[in-house]
């Protein structure tokens, strides 16, 4: 090759490797499943665990972790948006305690079960352990609710408070705006499009436990706050979730949510959100949404089982 083409094709080549690193750089901004870019330099290791532990499934796993010291901070498609379902009674029981607090309502407060209300295809168990006529107390709706994720009790908080967009109004409030509540149980379930309108992010599902574990601003009264911690810790669902892997007798506040199975194989919603505490006192927030999966219901609560185990043994390591 002459000088002169040497000349020509030198600029041509700078501009070829100036494009390809560009296409390089967007491709990795675009990249699915990615973490926070600021974890802290003793939870890479962990951070690399759990992608090992979210890949090879055929599902969308959404983590967000906010760990026992502040900083700690970690994330897997932590700003994408997952179905709640049942996951938004914790969401619900804040208002309703903060009315309590305000004196429209007390935990004693009773409403009467009617025909209507117990009369549906919903999960409830209050449902098959009462009558109607029967009065059932503010607390006892709370707890079912919380506890055993009954959606008549759910809904009847709902009534009680204003409806779905009263939750949503007030978490807003509070600066957690990526989350929507917009149905109750009975309309979320109604048709299958709608549990999607009921979403949050991993990321605003672990600020909203963190924000009233804290009880920031002093939202709830010590009464309401004692009372909601202790209904977390009561949660008789999703057994093989957070819970499943941890050493027995390990503490877990926490609230579950499930969504069924269409026709497909495609499971929307597996999921678990708590507080999980540490043999030294300490605790970490873990929000864990398996989404749009095709595995089976086993295997969707062994990746929450097994994210929950590999955090707790990173936080106990840490603290020897």
């Amino acid at each position: 090759m002459d000088t002169k083409s040497l000349r020509i094709m030198r600029p041509l080549f700078l501009l070829y490797a100036l494009l390809a690193l560009v296409v390089s750089v967007v491709n990795l901004s675009c990249q699915p499943n990615s973490s926070s870019s600021n974890t802290q330099d003793h939870l890479i290791p962990l951070n690399e665990q759990l992608h090992q532990l979210t890949s090879g499934h055929n599902a969308i796993v959404g983590i967000s972790l906010l760990g026992p010291e502040p900083g700690d901070t970690l994330s897997i498609n932590g700003d994408r948006r997952f179905p709640l379902q049942s996951v938004f009674k914790y969401h619900l029981a804040i208002p309703m305690l903060v009315q309590i607090d305000e004196g429209t309502y007390t935990l004693g407060h009773t409403v009467t079960l009617t025909q209507e209300d117990l009369n549906t295809a919903l999960y409830s168990p209050m449902s098959k352990e009462h009558d109607v006529g029967d009065e059932i107390s503010m607390e006892t709706l709370l707890q079912y609710s919380i506890a055993q994720s009954d959606n008549v009790a759910c809904d009847l908080l709902l009534l009680a408070i204003g409806g779905p967009q009263e939750v949503q109004r007030y978490f807003h409030s509070l600066g957690i705006t990526d989350l929507a509540i917009v149905h109750n149980e009975l309309d979320m379930q109604s048709q299958w499009k709608n549990m999607y309108d009921n979403w949050s992010t991993p990321k605003s599902a672990s600020k909203a436990l963190d924000f009233f574990l804290r009880n920031q601003d002093q939202r709830l009264s010590p009464e309401s706050h004692a009372f909601l911690w202790e209904t977390m810790k009561s949660t008789q669902t999703g057994a093989n979730r957070l819970k499943g892997q941890l050493p027995t007798g390990t503490v877990v506040a926490h609230k579950t949510g499930t969504s069924g199975t269409n026709a497909e194989g495609l499971t929307p919603a597996t999921n678990d959100i708590g507080v999980i505490y540490l043999p030294d006192g300490s605790y970490f927030i873990l929000s864990v949404f398996v989404g749009e999966s095709y595995e089976d219901a086993a295997t969707n609560e062994q990746i929450i089982a097994s994210i929950a185990k590999a955090v707790y043994d990173h936080f106990v390591k840490d603290a020897k």
